[in-house]
């Protein structure tokens, strides 16, 4: 059976896209930070509605710390790493970039580590449409990113050449 992580697990969307993988027969795990930006106790019943009605299990753990996250991918070796967390919101980004920073690019580029450590080489990754600002519509998947205009926009567009650049991964 194939074991997918989701980062960001106890998001929204993560949410619905464990919750549909399981019931396509995946095992799912997850971690998430469960900062404060969104409600955490939003995020921790949907984590322990996760739990009861589907067995998965959302731990807590930052992408900001390296070591953690590690150890966490080579306890649960998952085939797939679908990483969904970072955080989001563009007027939020123009009051806190550094948040953005660390939990978005270095917390990617940690992630990529613990992959390469603990030999995981397939990874989804979510954008966000913020990187294709100030082209015209509609966008197709081979054009050039637009122009950030924004830290969150800058933050995405930095994650996508993380992940292109990381050939040892399946993105």
């Amino acid at each position: 059976m194939t074991k997918v992580c989701i980062t960001g697990g106890a998001g929204f969307i993560a949410y619905h896209l464990a919750k549909n993988l399981t019931l396509d027969g995946y095992k799912v795990v997850g971690f998430d930070s469960y900062n404060d930006y969104y409600d955490p106790t939003l995020k921790e019943a949907r984590s322990n509605k996760l739990y009861k009605e589907h067995n998965v299990h959302i731990a807590g753990v930052d992408l900001c710390d390296s070591v953690a996250l590690s150890a966490y991918l080579k306890l649960t070796k998952p085939d797939i790493v679908v990483h969904l967390g970072a955080y989001a919101g563009v007027r939020h980004s123009l009051v806190d970039p550094d948040s953005y920073i660390q939990n978005n690019i270095i917390g990617t580029h940690n992630l990529i580590q613990a992959m390469k450590e603990n030999d995981i080489r397939h990874c989804l990754y979510a954008s966000t449409s913020c990187v294709m600002a100030g082209n015209e519509l509609p966008w197709k998947e081979d054009e050039k990113c637009g122009y950030q205009l924004n830290p969150y926009g800058y933050s995405k567009f930095t994650n996508e050449a993380q992940m292109m650049s990381a050939p040892e991964l399946d993105t």
